[in-house]
């Protein structure tokens, strides 16, 4: 099962999102992969020498970003640089007011930033909320032995499914760090080609400009709301999660779509398919902190 799970993220992540570099990166990912699948894996377990949540731990997920922030840039392409400072746009984007190329040169840090917000996000969430189910027992027990028993009938039933759930979201967030570090990466060893093909990484592309311009603009709405009320941020964080519930709908739904005509196919959209719920799923992250950080800052 391990052969076969490192031939997985070898062929299918490493391989398939990087390109002919892939040889260079492939440890790292591959050590990165397991790492955090390890450590989602022990965080599970309550007694020694699990229990430690190590990827919940925000230090840990920025170390990880970081490494995958060195790669990227330190062995981007010409053609890499050239796309953050004059990217392929109309000219009036770039001169005379730099506003592509700042955003561009934003994203070198927000691409690593989401890296790290969502693998602390997702694994310290699914921790919390075991926690909270648990909490529930110690509640209720002033309560009477009536409500008290049932209320801990329930509350170790959904103790049980959200750990059953939990041993999921660490193999998907094992899988989705592995491939979104890979993409980064391969993004960064672009070359010049001669004519302009629209194909799986240029799709990839596209959609991470689109995630810098959503991105820019909720820290912008954020900056000219500071004198604005504490509830805005609530609305605000309200209107992040439900606009990336209906993308991820819609992502999935359209990919089940293709699937279903295209069986063939089926490998290139399923991966699309993840890098795009994912990139929604940052920006909605990252909308929610700084909503959080205008209502409580």
């Amino acid at each position: 099962m391990i052969e076969a799970t490192v031939l997985s993220i070898y062929n299918d992540v490493i391989k398939g999102c990087i390109g002919e570099n892939y040889r260079r990166y492939a440890p790292y990912l591959l050590t990165a992969f397991f790492f955090v699948l390890v450590n989602n894996l022990m965080g599970l377990i309550p007694i020694f020498p699990g229990g430690a949540n190590v990827t919940g731990n925000i230090a840990i997920t920025l170390v990880l970003a970081l490494c995958t922030f060195v790669l990227t840039n330190v062995y981007g392409t010409k053609a890499y640089w050239k796309e953050i400072f004059w990217p392929d746009v109309p000219t009036w984007l770039k001169a005379p007011i730099p506003m592509m190329p700042l955003i561009e040169f934003f994203g070198i840090f927000t691409k690593p930033f989401a890296l790290m917000i969502r693998l602390f996000a997702n694994i310290m969430a699914g921790h919390a909320a075991v926690l909270s189910l648990v909490a529930i027992i110690f509640i209720t027990v002033k309560s009477g032995p009536v409500i008290n028993g049932s209320m801990t009938v329930v509350s170790v039933a959904f103790s049980i499914f959200m750990n059953a759930l939990e041993i999921l979201v660490a193999f998907i967030q094992a899988y989705v760090f592995t491939m979104l570090s890979a993409v980064f990466i391969g993004l960064s060893q672009v070359k010049e080609h001669a004519e302009k093909v629209i194909d799986s990484k240029k799709i990839k592309v596209y959609l991470l400009k689109i995630k810098k311009i959503m991105l820019l603009s909720v820290l912008l709405q954020a900056a000219a709301g500071v004198g604005i009320s504490k509830l805005g941020a609530a609305i605000g964080a309200g209107i992040a999660v439900l606009g990336a519930g209906i993308g991820i709908g819609k992502i999935g739904s359209s990919a089940m779509e293709g699937i279903a005509r295209q069986p063939e196919a089926s490998g290139d959209l399923r991966m699309n398919m993840i890098i795009a719920a994912a990139l929604v799923e940052g920006v909605a992250l990252i909308a929610i902190v700084v909503c959080l950080l205008t209502l409580f800052l």
